[in-house]
């Protein structure tokens, strides 16, 4: 009753109604998940931690990064379709106050913590597109319809289906199953992620608590505790004003190393702690590890690998991106799909929503094209499906469709063909004219920038410029090339020529040249 009360209260926080475990409820009333180690822990404190925080900041932010498209597929590739009302949900804006990459990283960051990233479908929005409204954790659930609540209800037929159930601005609200866009994690059933925080709270609250005794000790001025003998005894009110009296001035940043008086033949005798030793570092670094595994992120994302060689941390960021960050990806491919798509467009296979393949990295462009290539030439497959591999559109030739035959490969049908015995020598090939046209051309390019570049260089002073240009003659060449090389000179020296006699300064002249 009393739990009915509060909850009735905070409406507008709860998850959905008054149960002892309701994360909402505990917020209200001060409390965190029991545990061993007798610390709160919420998810703002799991956050907190750094590691924690570094981790879901990697992968959300690398799933921030990634732009998503709707494509139509056609028989020579896949098209974008930005006519589709999904598109910019998907690509640009989830809404029309949330883009679309922020919803993603919202939605992962929900999932990692919470469990389950949950956003409603809007099909008929006022912007006349398909909006995606995110839907808080704490106050988001799933649950079947029973047959008693569908016979309360008077709605036989909704006996067994899956609603989710919401509160928002204290009201509370139910979507169909198929309306919510839902990204899970790991869960006890297909349907329902489990909150980390809960499931992992001893982990937690592990890590906290060494930090929360660390802090607690350098607080003191790393004074390490001790304890009083003095002789006789004091009664219990006595015995709190005295120790009162010595926390008053011991404890805190401020008083460290300060002398205190102890009075009435009292002895302190310190217990020694080792400061480093206070700071639990070996025990820190395999938080890390435990938090890393925690959340589903490489280790080595979380901590130094200067010390690490470049081949073994190349190996290990590929594994990051399979194991930390293409689940995540096919999960909203799966959910897209799934949940965006008509009924229609699913069944035939004519669009799909996919992220572009480049801005996972999965491999270096140059792996890529190198590898398409190999196999073309083996005569796996087309030009086309090459280019397509590559993100490139199809190609305009009329062989784009043709699969190469190497030459040093004979299929068994043709060697039947092959006639026994020796074989008439092949005619010799006709030798053919070789154009030389291009190098005769970058030849020619070559002689008129060094003789701009020697014109530039003596118009510095007009004597020895004008001395310069009046013997300057054709050099030889190659003798097929001769009568263009001195048609090249003679075009040089009247342009010159004209420029000297308009150009009153050095500087108008090289400017000019």
């Amino acid at each position: 009753m009393i739990l009915e009360t509060v909850a009735s209260m905070f409406a507008s926080i709860s998850l959905s109604g008054a149960h002892p475990r309701d994360p909402a409820v505990a917020r209200m009333l001060g409390l965190g998940r029991e545990n061993t180690a007798g610390v709160q822990v919420t998810h703002e404190k799991v956050m907190a931690l750094p590691a924690i925080k570094r981790a879901v900041q990697i992968i959300t932010d690398k799933m921030y990064g990634m732009p998503w498209y709707v494509f139509r597929e056609e028989e020579d590739g896949r098209e974008f379709d930005r006519d589709h009302p999904a598109w910019r949900c998907v690509n640009t804006m989830a809404n029309e106050e949330v883009d679309a990459q922020s919803l993603r990283q919202q939605l992962v960051q929900w999932a990692l913590l919470w469990g389950n990233g949950c956003a409603y479908i809007d099909r008929n929005a006022r912007s006349g597109h398909i909006e995606l409204l995110p839907l808080l954790p704490d106050r988001t659930q799933l649950f079947r319809v029973s047959q008693e609540l569908a016979e309360r209800a008077g709605d036989l037929d909704s006996a067994g289906r899956l609603l989710y159930k919401t509160n928002i601005g204290g009201q509370t609200e139910f979507f169909d199953h198929g309306d919510v866009l839902h990204i899970k994690g790991l869960g006890s059933n297909p349907l329902w992620g489990w909150d980390i925080v809960e499931l992992m709270t001893e982990c937690f609250a592990g890590a906290m608590a060494k930090d929360e005794f660390s802090n607690r000790f350098f607080s003191n001025g790393a004074n390490p505790v001790g304890f009083i003998t003095m002789d006789g005894s004091l009664d219990e009110e006595s015995e709190e004003t005295y120790m009162q009296s010595l926390a008053k001035g011991m404890q805190g940043l401020g008083k460290a190393h300060k002398l205190i008086l102890l009075e009435e033949g009292a002895k302190f005798t310190p217990v020694t702690i080792d400061p480093q030793k206070s700071q639990m570092l070996e025990g820190k670094q395999f938080d890390i590890r435990l938090l890393a595994m925690a959340i589903g992120i490489k280790v080595h994302k979380l901590v130094d690998g200067a010390n690490s060689a470049f081949a073994s941390l190349e190996q290990a960021n590929h594994e990051h991106k399979d194991d930390d960050i293409l689940p995540w990806v096919n999960k909203f491919r799966v959910q897209y799909d799934r949940k965006l798509l008509s009924g229609e467009q699913k069944e035939s296979g004519s669009h799909s929503i996919d992220v572009d393949d480049e801005t996972l990295e999965w491999v270096p462009f140059s792996d890529r094209a190198r590898g398409s290539v190999e196999l073309y030439n083996n005569g796996l497959i087309t030009k086309d499906e090459g280019r397509r591999k590559v993100n490139f559109g199809p190609s305009k030739s009329a062989r784009s469709k043709a699969y190469r035959i190497p030459s040093n490969i004979v299929y068994e049908d043709d060697a039947a063909l092959v006639p026994d015995g020796p074989q008439p020598a092949p005619p010799e090939p006709q030798r053919q004219a070789v154009d030389h046209s291009d190098v005769a051309e970058a030849y020619l390019d070559r002689i008129e920038k060094r003789v701009i570049a020697q014109a530039k260089s003596k118009a510095k002073t007009p004597k020895d410029f004008i001395a310069w240009l009046d013997g300057l003659k054709p050099e030889d060449g190659p003798q097929s090339i001769q009568p263009r090389i001195d048609e090249l000179y003679s075009g040089i020296i009247s342009r010159l020529n004209t420029l000297a006699e308009t150009k009153t300064t050095a500087e108008e002249l090289a400017n000019a040249i």
